[in-house]
């Protein structure tokens, strides 16, 4: 099994934080950039390289059978258990046990002694109290109390109260994250874009009842707006394939699902009428379903000046519509039919908001209003898988939620009430209804220019946000092609000796102009996790430690050379947004002289130098070593084997996934 970068990223920063602390930790990682894959291949490792036992808890009956399919696959030699009541299936005695947790939270004892526990969807471990999870690790705890607990997530934190990592917590840190905007740019995630309805709810008058606005009024509020909805639906999902309806419970989900059949009914009976006058010339069904023959009557139809509309829309149209609740029977069949296209529409209230692994989603209808920011990031997540064919997830809302939260990738938790005079997070273009950040002046979309009095300042916008698109998007950017990179070690003014330095990248453009950035190798928390996304959309390598390391690698040719790169306005200075590169090189760059590996060494010289970096095998000169680089790789005088600035077994890594021998459980 092959891993995306990010995915090899977070196993290793699990095991480096396994082996180095004493809590358990958490990897973050977006819905769809591939969570079964990293916990296929952590208890792959558990299991085959350490010996260990692992049990992988979740709370969905669709990711349970994900999940051990997936562990399958990558452990043929090993047992995989299943345990769910639901499933049918109650394995104990397996090395590996994929359970649900309504299944097994009092069951500890029965399963026995686990090594490793891997909680799948872990921001649904309560902040507080017992709970079936708690109740769940209190007991294996009781039976392994060097039990490791790992968790994985795409929301790390709980609306209402906090991140779910915390120092005397279940969980106690993100060992790794990695952000939404990146994935969509590397093309691992699909793009969302934001349309606000026509007509939608308004919840400003609302009441929250236990967390939620309350229900009766907004129910009939939907009511109210029912009609114009399924018409506005219908339109703006003509080119969509499959299009995942949530609604508001039921009840309401039920009226949607009859609405949309109503207008069904009504297209088919008038495309039926416009065919008539083919019929006897054609050996067709009654109903004009998607058949060549109906096709050609449909030409001969308008070819004759005979009216079609109808008739091409049910032929270039032609759906159905799925229903899921709770209860519903034949809900696996029903599914199915939706991911192979059989079905257009599919309705549901809560139901497939987490483990719902549909690809070929590209239209997420928001039928609903809800105050949790997770349960929004989960229904817009959706969307988020990339497919065949599919450029782009349409995200329509009806009820104000991307207005709410904001973009799905800058979600916070919530520090303080919102005031009753606080300014929208964003503001709908009045020209095609796409949902703007509060700030912008014109329309990302159709370049609407707001008025004067509706532009508000960004620093109202929570989170930081710069657009309110289902996902932030950067303002509008210029592209400036890339004549030649290079490197430098940067200390910041005033720093001492013991302060983190970054890898300055200066990107050389035409006209003589330069533009600068950052790179925070040597940091810790954001500037890190940045860096290292950075790093790996360069390079096949993994990011060194240092800032000095991290120069040397650039110059041995390690990083993907840019073409060009996107730059917006940041108060005086251009940000670098976006960077169009080569591909990653699999090896150095070969001595110009020579041609043979770049292998580097630093050699003593003259005075006032200390040293000069050359070739090691014909010593072609290269640069002037700097004191920091003499110090750190030291002088080769010949003797000593080659060995050369980048090491032999960095190279190695390549396209090769190898975890630290001894075990971290």
């Amino acid at each position: 099994m092959n891993l995306r970068w990010y995915q090899t990223e977070s196993i290793e920063k699990v095991y480096k934080y396994l082996r180095e602390r004493a809590g358990h930790p958490c990897i973050v990682l977006p819905t769809g950039a591939g969570k079964t894959p990293v916990l296929a291949q952590l208890c792959h490792d558990a299991v085959i390289r350490w010996d260990g036992r692992v049990l992988v808890v979740s709370h969905v009956k669709e990711l349970l059978e994900q999940s051990a399919s997936k562990i399958q696959y990558l452990c043929p030699t090993v047992n995989v258990g299943l345990y769910s009541a639901g499933l049918n299936s109650r394995d104990t005695a397996n090395p590996i046990i994929v359970a649900g947790i309504q299944s097994i939270h009092d069951k500890a004892a029965l399963l026995g002694r686990f090594d490793l526990l891997i909680i799948d969807e872990a921001h649904l471990i309560p902040a507080s109290g017992d709970g079936m999870y708690r109740e769940l690790i209190a007991a294996l705890l009781e039976l392994n109390p060097d039990l490791r607990i790992i968790g994985l997530t795409a929301t790390p934190f709980r609306l209402d109260s906090g991140p779910i990592c915390t120092p005397d917590g279940i969980l106690n840190e993100v060992c790794y994250e990695v952000g939404i905007r990146p994935l969509i740019a590397q093309g691992f995630l699909s793009k969302l874009i934001g349309k606000a309805g026509v007509q939608f709810v308004d919840t400003r008058f609302l009441k929250v009842v236990l967390g939620e606005f309350e229900q009766d009024k907004l129910e009939a509020a939907y009511d109210a707006i029912l009609d114009s909805a399924i018409q506005e639906i219908i339109e703006k999902t003509l080119d969509r394939k499959s299009v995942l309806i949530f609604t508001q419970n039921v009840s309401h989900g039920k009226k949607v699902a009859e609405a949309l059949r109503d207008v069904q009914r009504g297209i088919f009976g008038k495309g039926e009428k416009e065919l008539k006058p083919a019929l006897s010339l054609f050996d067709i069904p009654g109903c004009p379903v998607p058949d060549n023959t109906v096709r050609i009557a449909a030409d001969w139809l308008e070819e004759n000046e005979h009216p079609v509309e109808n008739l091409r829309f049910c032929l270039d149209n032609l759906y159905s519509v799925g229903e899921v609740y709770g209860g519903t029977k034949h809900r696996d069949e029903i599914l199915e039919k939706f991911k192979n296209q059989k079905i257009k529409y599919l309705v549901n209230v809560n139901v497939l908001t987490t483990g719902f692994d549909a690809t070929n989603v590209d239209c997420v209808v928001l039928l609903r209003s809800t105050v949790s920011g997770g349960l929004f990031y989960q229904m817009c997540g959706r969307g988020f898988r990339i497919h065949e064919g599919k450029e782009n997830c349409l995200v329509l809302d009806f009820g104000e939620n991307i207005l709410r939260h904001g973009p799905v990738d800058l979600l916070t938790t919530k520090t303080a009430k919102k005031s009753s005079n606080q300014e929208p997070v964003a503001k709908i273009c009045p020209e095609c209804r796409t949902v703007n950040a509060g700030g912008v002046h014109n329309c990302v979309d159709c370049g609407y220019a707001f008025p004067f009095e509706d532009r508000v300042s960004s620093s109202t916008i929570k989170g930081n946000a710069d657009s309110s698109d289902p996902v932030s998007n950067p303002n509008k950017v210029e592209t400036h092609p890339v004549d030649h990179v290079t490197y430098h070690v940067h200390t910041k003014k005033d720093a001492d000796e013991t302060a983190p330095k970054t890898m300055r990248v200066t990107y050389h453009l035409d006209l003589a102009s330069v533009v600068n950035e950052w790179v925070c190798v040597e940091h810790e928390g954001f500037a890190r996790r940045k860096a290292l996304a950075w790093w790996a959309a360069r390079s096949r390598f993994p990011m060194p430690d240092t800032a000095l390391e991290a120069v040397q690698y650039a110059e041995h040719g390690l990083l993907a050379d840019t073409i060009s790169i996107e730059t917006k306005k940041n108060g005086n200075f251009n940000e670098i947004v976006d960077a169009e590169l080569e591909d990653k090189p699999f090896k150095c760059d070969p001595c110009p002289e020579c041609e043979k590996e770049n292998l580097r060494v630093i050699v003593p010289c003259d005075p006032p130098q200390l040293g000069k970096i050359v070739c090691g095998w014909c010593n072609h000169y290269f640069k002037w070593a700097s004191k920091a680089e003499v110090e750190f790789y030291g002088l080769f005088n010949g003797e000593e084997e080659r060995i050369g600035l980048i090491s032999k077994s960095v190279l190695s890594t390549v396209e090769e996934y190898s975890t630290p021998a001894d075990n971290p459980f």
